[in-house]
């Protein structure tokens, strides 16, 4: 899920303002492991699993509203076109 990926980043920074800003919304926990303090445990609270569904369902929505013009026929040939072109930018790492 992106946004628990974003928040988990956002998390796993010391002392920036984004700490901050999620300890305000008590959107995660922070904890260190009982087995080695070096490693930070990193959780959603139970507000931050709601915001991240609310933020998924948005994104789906969007999506839906937003590909809502094709035909289900064009959304496919959309995909395929898609895909190449990701494949193509991957292979720009090598």
């Amino acid at each position: 899920n992106p946004c628990c990926v974003w928040l988990a980043q956002a998390a796993s920074r010391k002392a920036g303002p984004q700490n901050r800003v999620d300890d305000d919304f008590c959107l995660i926990e922070r904890s260190r492991s009982t087995e080695d303090r070096r490693q930070l445990i990193v959780e959603l609270t139970e507000e931050g699993a709601r915001q991240a569904e609310l933020e998924q369902a948005a994104r789906i929505k969007f999506r839906s509203e937003a590909f809502s013009a094709l035909t289900l026929e064009e959304r496919e040939q959309l995909l395929i076109m898609l895909n190449k072109i990701r494949n193509t930018w991957e292979g720009f790492d090598d």
